[in-house]
C-alpha cells in the first residue's frame, strides 16, 4: 500500500468511524490531531511511531550526512581504481569474495530474494524476526557473490547521485511493507522529497502542507514520498553505501586510506559497462538478475513494441498453422486436452462423465473451442496492445520538448498510458486464470492433484491436491509460487514482476522444477511475462508513472468503458463458438494423420492429401458459422483471414518418369499447390485459378514483397495493408554461412525425397544459424526466443519457442520454423551456401 492509498483509507475511515477527536492546539485543527488513537480505532496497520516533524528531520539529516559522506568518498575511490578494484574481484575465489562481502556486512542473507523466503516459512501474519532481511532483499550472498554483480552495484551506486535509486529503494522494500513485516513511522500532511535532489541540503527534506502549497499535491502524485518511507529510503542507503565503502577500502587493503581521499589523485575513463548475459545472448532473465543492483532503467517504448509485434505476428503464424499443417493441429489439439482438468479422477477414484468410457462430443467441444478461442483471442491482445504502444509513442513524440520534469503529463499522454496500464492488467487475468486450469492437469503434475465429485449438470470442476500425496521442496516452492500468482490479494502484495522472476528463476536454476513445466505451461507463463515485462517498462517512465495508480482509480468508469468496447467483438466471437459444434475435429481417430516427415511415396502422399482435405472442410465449416456472424471488418483476426495470404497444399502423386532428370522429378512430384487461408473472405474474382487439383480451386500464388511492412500490423497509427499483384518481387540475399548454419538452414528448408530426410537440430545450433544471418537474439521468459535484425535490410522481429523439455528441435517443428522464416523474409533453401574452406 503506498502513502496517498494509505491517506485516502484514513479519510474514508474518519468519515465513516466515530473516532473521537482530540483537541491539541499544537497540531492544528486537523482531525487527525491524534493520529496514535486513530490507528487504535481501525484496522489499518499501526505505524511503528509517531514522530514530530522535528524529530524526523533530525534523523533525515544525520542519515543524509552519513549517506553524501561515504558516497563523496566511495564516488573518489572509483574513479581512480575502478579498473583495480575489478581486477582483483575477478581474481578472488568464491570463498575470497565471500569473506568480503561478509566482513563489510556480517550477517548477509544466504539466498536470493531473502525475503520471500522468510515470508514462505514465517507462520505469523505481521511482524518478523527478520527485519533486515525485508529491508535489503538484495543484498545476499547467492546475488552478490555472482562474478559481475556486486562489481555492477559499485559501479551504478559509486558513479550517480544517490537521488538515481531513490525510488528503486523505495520499491525494494515494498513487499516488507505490503505484507506487514515492516511498518513505517507516520508524521501526516508532510511530505519528504528525493529525486533530483543531489547536495545533504536538499536530499530527504522535508515539507509541510501548511509551509508550501504544492506540498500535498507532491505526496499524492507519488514524485514525493510520505515522510515514514522516507526515513525507510534513507536507511536503506545509508547501510549500502557504508556496505560498498568498506568493501573497496577491503579490497584495496594495501592503499593508503590517505591517498584514496586524495583530491589531487587522476581520475581514470571509466571502465566497459558488465553484463551477466552469456552466449552473446541478451536475457530478460539476465536484466531482472541484474536491475536492483544497476542504474534504473528508463522507459523503452520502442523495444517494448518490437517485442509485442514480434508476439502479434506468432499469433498470426499460430492461426495460419492451425489452419494449414493438420499435423500441427492434431499435436496442439491433443496436447491441449492433456491439460483438461476433466481428466483427473476424483477422490474415489472415478473418470470425469465426459470422458467415460471414452472422450464425449461435448469433450471434445471443449477442448478444441479452447484451442481455437485462445488463439483468436491472444491475436486481439498482442494487436490491441500494438495500436496502444504505437498511440503513446506518437503523442510522446507530439510533445516532445514540452513535458517538463515538475509538470503534469498533457492530458492525452497521460490518458494513453492510463489505458495502456489498464488492458495490460485487466489482459493479464486470462492467462493467470487458464493457468490456473491448466498446471494442476498438465502430466507432469496431475497425480497430486484430484477432482471433487462432480455435482449435477454443473461444469464447474472443483480441484484439490490428492489425499496422503507429499511434494518435495523444488514442488512446494513451485506450487507457493503459482498459487501466489492465483491469489488476487497475495499477488498484489508480492507484484506479478517478482513472482514471475522467481518461478524463471526456479526453472533456470533447478532440472526437477523444469521437468514438472509441460511445454504449454511454459508457452502460457511466457505469454504472462510479456505483459509483466510492459507493466513493468511502464513504472520506469518517473516521475509520472508513480501517480498512474492513483489516476486510474478516479478515472475506473471511464477506462473500463473503453476496455469493454475495445474486447466485445472477442466476447461475441466465443459466444459465436459455444454455439457451434466442434468435435468434428476430434484429432484421435487419426483423420489429420499427415507423415510429413516420412520419405514421399503415393501412400503418404495421399494421406496428406486426405488430412488436408478435412482440415479444409472444418475451418470452412467453422467460418460459415462463426465469422459471419460478427460485424467487425477490420480487427485483427478478420484483416488475417482476409489478406491475399495462401496456405501450401499436397498436389496428386506424380509417378517419378525414369526419363527426366533426377531434380525434375522432385520438382513435378513435391511441388505445392496453394489454397486462401479463409475461403470466407477471399475474393475469387480478383485471381485467376490454377488447375493443380481439380477437385479444389485453387489460387495461383502472389509474387509479393514480403520483406519489412508488407506483413504490417493493421492499427490506428498504421494503415491496413494488402498486397497486390502488381507489387513487385522482393529480390533475397544469399547468405555465406559456415558448415554449421548450412546444415541447419538445409534441413528448415528440406525439400522432401523418396530416400530419407534430416534428423533433429540442436538448439544451440539454431542459435548460431540466425546469428550468422545477422540477428541478435534476445531470450525471454520461459522458452521464447526474440530474434532482432540487426544487420539485414528489415525491420520486423520475429520469435521462436525453444523446444521443451529437450533442447532439439525435430524435422517437423524445424519445417514449420522453416515456414515461418518464408512468410516473414521470404527465405528459400537456394538463398545459403556454405562458405569457402
Amino acid at each position: 500500500m503506498d502513502a496517498s492509498e494509505l491517506l485516502r483509507l484514513m479519510q474514508q475511515s474518519m468519515v465513516n468511524s466515530n473516532v473521537p477527536a482530540v483537541a491539541d492546539d499544537s497540531a492544528g485543527s486537523s482531525p487527525w490531531s491524534n493520529p496514535s488513537l486513530f490507528f487504535d480505532n481501525i484496522s489499518l496497520p499501526k505505524p511503528s511511531s509517531f514522530p514530530s516533524p522535528g524529530e524526523v528531520r533530525k534523523e533525515a539529516r544525520e542519515r543524509v550526512t552519513k549517506i553524501f559522506k561515504d558516497w563523496t568518498l566511495l564516488n573518489h575511490i572509483v574513479q581512480q581504481e575502478e579498473s583495480t578494484i575489478r581486477k582483483r574481484w575477478l581474481k578472488k575465489t568464491q570463498e575470497q569474495r565471500k569473506n568480503t562481502l561478509l566482513s563489510a556486512w556480517p550477517d548477509m542473507s544466504a539466498s536470493h530474494r531473502p525475503d520471500m523466503e522468510a515470508f514462505f516459512r514465517e507462520k505469523s501474519k505481521s511482524g518478523t524476526a527478520f527485519r533486515e532481511v525485508y529491508l535489503w532483499p538484495h543484498v545476499n550472498q547467492e546475488d552478490l557473490l555472482k562474478r559481475k554483480l556486486f562489481l555492477i552495484l559499485l559501479n551504478a551506486r559509486a558513479r550517480n547521485f544517490p537521488s538515481a535509486f531513490s525510488a528503486a529503494d523505495h520499491q525494494s522494500f515494498r513487499f516488507a511493507i505490503t505484507t506487514g513485516k515492516v511498518s513505517a513511522a507516520f508524521l501526516n500532511e508532510h511530505t519528504m522529497m528525493f529525486t533530483g535532489r543531489n547536495t545533504p541540503e536538499t536530499y530527504g527534506q522535508l515539507y509541510s502542507w501548511d509551509e508550501n502549497d504544492d506540498a500535498a499535491s507532491w505526496l499524492f502524485s507519488q514524485r514525493g514520498v510520505h515522510p515514514g518511507f522516507g526515513l525507510l529510503i534513507l536507511e536503506v542507503q545509508e547501510s549500502i553505501y557504508h556496505f560498498l565503502l568498506e568493501c573497496c577500502l577491503q579490497i584495496l587493503h594495501d592503499m593508503p586510506r590517505e591517498s584514496l581521499m586524495d583530491d589531487n589523485s587522476p581520475t581514470e575513463p571509466e571502465p566497459p559497462a558488465l553484463s551477466i548475459a552469456e552466449d552473446r545472448s541478451n536475457s530478460l532473465a539476465a536484466v531482472a538478475a541484474m536491475t536492483p543492483y544497476r542504474l534504473p532503467a528508463s522507459l523503452n517504448l520502442a523495444h517494448l513494441q518490437d517485442l509485442v509485434a514480434a508476439k502479434r505476428s506468432a499469433a498470426e503464424d499460430h492461426i495460419w498453422s492451425l489452419r494449414e499443417d493438420p499435423g500441427y493441429f492434431a499435436d496442439f489439439v491433443l496436447g491441449m486436452k492433456e491439460h483438461r482438468q476433466e481428466l483427473l479422477l476424483d477422490i474415489k477414484g472415478r473418470q470425469h462423465s465426459l470422458i467415460r468410457p471414452h472422450p464425449s462430443k461435448r469433450f471434445w467441444d471443449r477442448v478444441v473451442g479452447g484451442v481455437i478461442t485462445e488463439a483468436y483471442f491472444y491475436l486481439e491482445i498482442w494487436n490491441d496492445l500494438q495500436s496502444q504502444i504505437g498511440k503513446v509513442m506518437s503523442l510522446q513524440q507530439k510533445h516532445e520538448g514540452a513535458i517538463k520534469y515538475d509538470d503534469d503529463l498533457p492530458n492525452e499522454l497521460l490518458e494513453a498510458f492510463l489505458e495502456l496500464e489498464f488492458s495490460l492488467t485487466q489482459y493479464a487475468k486470462g492467462p493467470i486464470e487458464a493457468l490456473k486450469t491448466i498446471v494442476v492437469a498438465s502430466p507432469p503434475l496431475r497425480a497430486s492433484f484430484v477432482r471433487l465429485p462432480e455435482e449435477g449438470n454443473s461444469n464447474i470442476i472443483q480441484v484439490v491436491q490428492k489425499p496422503g500425496s507429499t511434494w518435495d521442496k523444488t514442488q512446494s516452492r513451485l506450487m507457493w509460487l503459482f498459487q501466489v500468482l492465483w491469489d488476487e490479494q497475495r499477488r498484489h502484495l508480492c507484484g506479478l514482476s517478482p513472482i514471475l522472476d522467481e518461478m524463471e528463476r526456479l526453472v533456470e536454476n533447478d532440472p526437477k522444477a523444469r521437468n514438472l513445466f509441460s511445454s504449454q505451461v511454459t508457452s502460457m507463463v511466457a505469454d504472462l511475462s510479456l505483459i509483466s515485462e510492459c507493466l513493468r517498462q511502464i513504472s520506469l517512465y518517473e516521475p509520472w508513472a508513480s501517480s498512474f495508480e492513483t489516476e486510474a482509480v478516479s478515472r475506473q468508469d471511464e477506462l473500463t468503458t473503453k476496455y469493454i468496447q475495445r474486447t466485445n467483438r472477442m466476447q461475441e466471437l466465443d459466444m459465436a463458438l459455444k454455439r457451434t459444434s466442434l468435435a468434428d475435429a476430434d484429432p484421435s481417430d487419426g483423420k489429420f494423420f499427415y507423415p510429413i516427415e516420412k520419405r514421399r511415396t503415393k501412400e503418404n502422399t495421399e494421406a496428406m492429401r486426405k488430412a488436408e482435405k478435412a482440415l479444409d472442410t472444418f475451418w470452412e465449416k467453422l467460418d460459415k458459422y462463426t465469422l459471419q456472424k460478427i460485424d467487425v471488418p477490420r480487427d485483427a483476426l478478420m484483416h488475417l483471414l482476409s489478406d491475399h495470404r495462401i496456405l501450401r497444399r499436397t498436389p496428386n502423386w506424380v509417378e517419378p518418369d525414369p526419363a527426366l532428370p533426377t531434380d525434375r522429378q522432385k520438382k513435378n512430384r513435391f511441388e505445392e499447390s496453394d489454397k486462401p487461408l479463409s475461403r470466407l473472405f477471399f475474393d475469387n474474382e480478383h485471381h485467376s485459378h490454377s488447375g493443380v487439383d481439380s477437385g479444389d480451386k485453387a489460387l495461383q500464388k502472389i509474387k509479393v514483397k514480403t520483406r519489412g511492412a508488407a506483413l504490417a500490423t493493421p492499427s490506428p497509427y498504421e494503415p491496413l495493408h494488402t498486397p497486390d499483384a502488381s507489387q513487385s518481387v522482393d529480390t533475397q540475399p544469399t547468405f555465406t554461412v559456415d558448415k554449421r548454419a548450412l546444415k541447419v538452414f538445409s534441413t528448415l528448408f528440406y525439400t522432401p525425397s523418396s530416400s530419407g530426410q534430416p534428423g533433429e537440430i540442436h538448439w544451440n545450433d539454431f542459435l548460431h544459424a540466425m546469428r550468422a544471418t545477422g540477428f541478435s537474439i534476445e531470450k525471454l521468459y520461459g522458452s521464447v526466443w526474440h530474434f532482432m535484425p540487426s544487420k539485414l535490410d528489415v525491420e520486423r522481429s520475429i520469435q521462436f519457442h525453444e523446444p521443451h523439455p529437450i533442447s532439439k528441435i525435430p524435422f517437423k517443428t524445424a519445417r514449420r520454423f522453416g515456414r515461418r522464416l518464408f512468410r516473414a523474409y521470404g527465405w528459400r533453401g537456394d538463398m545459403f551456401k556454405q562458405e569457402d574452406a
